[in-house]
């Protein structure tokens, strides 16, 4: 039951991070598009939050026919609009996201972002999806299966523990430290 409970908890726990991130994009770029005049800034910012669900290829699957119908009306603003899509994403793939996916599910930005790109090379999109709940999972059940292990052998579990690690001593189980 444990193991069930910590598997809902990070898969409901990045659904709603993903959720949250795909609202703000959404709302940012609505906002963007409201201040500045653009056309169909309600249509065009549910689509961009809509598709921003969607790892890395999502922004774009909105953007292009996003972009393209802002063409229609004016090319200039298309542009300008194209650029901010671009530095919003940016800032979404490397600073939100990241941030509200591994706050949500217990793991630093790193790890979210080599997970999408193991997974997503292995299954693709749906590899991209379900990635980081994943990863999340693998490595929730590594650290206590570890850490068990190092309960079972008398060692510490502290990461800090092992700081200036000179050797553990195998008669006594001590870390022994550097001097």
């Amino acid at each position: 039951m444990d193991n069930a409970r910590h598997t809902n908890g990070i898969f409901g726990n990045f659904i709603v991070g993903k959720l949250l991130d795909a609202l703000i994009v959404g709302i940012v770029t609505f906002l963007f598009l409201a201040i500045f005049g653009y056309p169909y800034s309600l249509l065009i910012g549910v689509l961009i939050g809509v598709t921003n669900i969607i790892p890395y290829f999502g922004p774009w699957i909105g953007a292009i026919p996003s972009i393209l119908l802002i063409l229609m009306d004016n090319p200039t603003k298309a542009l300008i609009f194209g650029l901010f899509i671009i530095v919003l994403q940016q800032i979404d793939g490397n600073i939100i996201g990241p941030k509200l996916s591994g706050s949500r599910v217990g793991l630093k930005s790193f790890w979210v972002l080599a997970s999408i790109l193991v997974f997503g090379s292995l299954f693709g999109v749906v590899g991209m999806l379900v990635g980081v709940p994943l990863f999340a999972i693998l490595y929730g059940y590594l650290t206590s299966l570890i850490n068990n292990h190092l309960k079972e052998k008398n060692l510490p579990t502290n990461n800090e523990e092992y700081l200036d690690l000179e050797r553990i001593n195998s008669k006594t189980n001590k870390v022994v430290k550097e001097k």
